[in-house]
């Protein structure tokens, strides 16, 4: 049972699965099973995630990805990470923030959306 292993323990098995696996295993967790595997990553777990790993993350809603993952990393980071997410996925999550996730956006996470915006227009 998945509620045995550590989050690096469970990490290692999730490594080796596709996308698809990946969302199919998380859909069977509980908001508790999320938290305990989620918040027992290290950020150098995080950091070694594989592509699989991310596409299946942003799958979360867009305040949960954000709170678990843009709220912690750099502009670099961001940038790097949203460049696995194709333009529909971005505005999607993009469009999916409450207003509070706006209110609370991190220094690096309003540079990368005012980078990101090729076009004033879509800001109005």
């Amino acid at each position: 049972m998945v509620v045995g292993f550590t989050s690096q323990e469970f990490k290692e098995i999730v490594d080796e699965m596709t996308t698809e696996e990946i969302l199919d295993v998380w859909s069977c967790f509980d908001k508790w099973m999320s938290d305990k595997f989620f918040d027992g990553l290290t950020r150098k777990d995080v950091e070694q995630f594989t592509l699989s790993e991310w596409r299946a993350s942003f799958m979360l809603p867009p305040t949960e990805f954000k709170n678990r993952f843009y709220d912690h990393m750099t502009f670099d980071e961001i940038m790097e990470v949203s460049q696995y997410f194709s333009d529909d996925q971005l505005y999607r999550f993009m469009f999916g923030l409450s207003k509070n996730d706006w209110q609370e956006m991190t220094r690096a996470e309003f540079d990368v959306f005012f980078v990101s915006i090729s076009d004033r227009e879509e800001i109005i």
